[in-house]
């Protein structure tokens, strides 16, 4: 005569404190696995939909609405004894999050913000401690949006990294495991001093004429900081890259300036000549850090018989807003060279 089994007894008082303990667990991993991927990273509404409704638990609920109840029930059972009434169970659960911590460990995060900010523009973000390497991320960053990347950090401890807008000169922050760190665009990317050299409409067409070759160089504090070999009377960046662009403040304040000198047709079809030279740009020192206070000097010299054409000065001054950007230097004819006696006053 066979008996049929009776349904399985609750778990008893000793198993009860295991079972709400694996629970709870469970539910801590899921919540924190779940917080870091939205707090640093912008793949939440990718894991989210993947697992929320229209993914994985709505097909995981379907499943479950065409199987009979007495099979549904048998396979909470089966779970409940697998998973939440093991030992396992928790060791499992923990070393998922010392695995995590190892790995999220070695990640930080860099959040750049363009809300204020009505270009369109590409952020590439670079290592500095690796010579020639690759950017982690090279991506379009639309107008009025904020993207997070996540980057390589070193294990719990800062990495410098290089973060470049597209038209705007670049910054270098430290991105720190489990830290976001914020940036602005533009205002992150014009908080330090940046200076651009122009020639006068004269100095500058002679040289790109000129037959000969002409260098830069540029001093800061008496010692050489940058040199460019190839000159031809475009502007110079220094402390920014080429590709960054001229501000139309600073070419709407050329034009007036120039209407100030010479507003005749011929001087304005001169500037205008003049203006093409000058927004063609290369840099001299793109990963210069000027500091308020410094001596700047920029020499253009004939390459032949190193005879200074031009010469141009300027202290580095703070900055108290993007208005500031960028500082100017025009360079027109060379310095008077001082004489090296007095004159005699006539006898009498």
């Amino acid at each position: 005569m066979s008996v049929t089994p009776g349904p399985d007894p609750a778990p008893a008082p000793t198993r009860l404190g295991l079972y709400v303990s694996n629970v709870g667990l469970l539910i801590a991993v899921g919540l924190l696995l779940s917080a870091w991927t939205l707090y640093f990273t912008d793949s939440f509404p990718v894991v989210g939909g993947l697992l929320g409704l229209g993914g994985f638990f709505a097909w995981i609920a379907f499943l479950s609405d065409v199987m009979r109840k007495e099979r549904k029930e048998e396979m909470q059972q089966r779970f409940e004894e697998k998973v939440l009434l093991r030992h396992g169970t928790w060791l499992f659960a923990g070393a998922v999050l010392v695995l995590f911590a190892l790995w999220a460990g070695g990640r930080g995060t860099v959040v750049v913000d363009a809300a204020e900010d009505s270009l369109g523009r590409t952020i590439t973000i670079t290592p500095v401690d690796a010579a020639g390497a690759s950017p982690t991320h090279q991506e379009h960053l639309p107008a009025r949006q904020s993207a997070k990347f996540l980057v390589p950090t070193r294990w719990f401890s800062a990495r410098a990294y290089r973060v470049k807008a597209s038209g705007l000169p670049a910054t270098v922050v430290q991105a720190a495991p489990f830290r976001r760190l914020e940036i602005s665009v533009p205002s992150s990317f014009l908080a330090r001093p940046v200076v651009l050299v122009t020639l006068s409409p004269v100095l500058s067409g002679t040289i790109a004429g000129a037959a000969q070759v002409f260098d830069v160089s540029v001093l800061v504090d008496g010692k050489e900081a940058g040199r460019l070999e190839g000159y031809h009377g475009e502007s110079l960046w220094i402390g920014a890259d080429s590709e960054v662009a001229i501000p139309q403040a600073s070419r709407d304040r050329w034009r007036l300036d120039m209407m100030k000198i010479d507003a005749s047709a011929d001087g304005l079809r001169a500037f205008d000549v003049a203006l093409v030279r000058w927004t063609t740009t290369k840099a001299v020192a793109p990963d210069l850090v000027l500091r308020p206070g410094q001596a700047l000097a920029v020499r253009v010299v004939r390459r032949a018989d190193t005879f200074e054409v031009g010469h141009g000065e300027a202290v580095v001054h703070p900055l108290s807003g993007p208005q500031d950007f960028p500082q100017e230097i025009r360079i027109d004819l060379p310095a008077p060279r001082p004489a090296t006696e007095a004159p005699h006053a006539p006898s009498s």
